[in-house]
């Protein structure tokens, strides 16, 4: 019979279950989190939170990621909260960076809540609209250009990070007039007729 397998957070001898992340991709980095949750006793719970708020690292053992991680910008507790359980005596912890707290990272549970995050993140840092028909073309720019960054998550969570991009938005009206000029992204204007035809 198969062991069963538990994800889990480790450091300084301390050890919890992990059952969600939201990590940088860049390994060389030491894998900053954005998003941790994990479960484990109070005194297990809060001794890994006290050792990552304190930059240290620990080490993450999960199917889809295994290796270090350290919090280099976590620099205020009350960006973790805590939640008791009343069975077992268990501390749940769930951390955000501040970069999802100012809205540098987004972070949702659906690709289509993503979306809509991006969505609304790209009309605050860019000076022009961008239309719902070419949101799909525009979010893989981005990502072809390194200005929003896939993170590493765990099942059932979607993530990226926003790097630059009001510095890019000049060559992206660029790039969008082209793609409409060109026809590989549709004109709103040419939608509208066909609804009227």
């Amino acid at each position: 019979m198969k062991e069963a397998y538990f994800p889990t957070i480790r450091s300084a001898g301390y050890l919890a279950y992990l059952d969600a992340f939201a990590i940088e991709p860049d390994p060389d980095t030491n894998s900053a989190p954005h998003l941790l949750s994990f479960v484990g006793p109070p005194e297990v719970a809060e001794a890994i939170m006290a050792r990552l708020i304190m930059a240290k690292h620990a080490y993450v053992h999960h199917p889809l990621f295994e290796g270090s991680i350290r919090y280099a910008r976590y620099n205020n507790c009350s960006y973790g909260k805590r939640f008791r359980s009343a069975s077992n005596n268990m501390l749940h912890v769930v951390a955000v960076s501040e970069e999802v707290i100012s809205g540098e990272v987004l972070i949702e549970r659906t690709p289509k809540g993503l979306r809509r995050l991006v969505h609304q993140a790209l009309e605050t840092e860019t000076n022009f609209p961008i239309h719902d028909l070419w949101l799909d073309w525009f979010i893989r720019l981005l990502v072809d250009n390194e200005r929003l960054i896939p993170l590493r998550t765990s099942p059932g969570l979607y993530g990226y990070r926003l790097d630059g991009i009001r510095a890019f938005q000049e060559t992206a009206f660029v790039a969008l007039k082209d793609a409409l000029r060109n026809g590989v992204i549709e004109n709103p204007a040419s939608q509208v007729t066909k609804e009227a035809a």
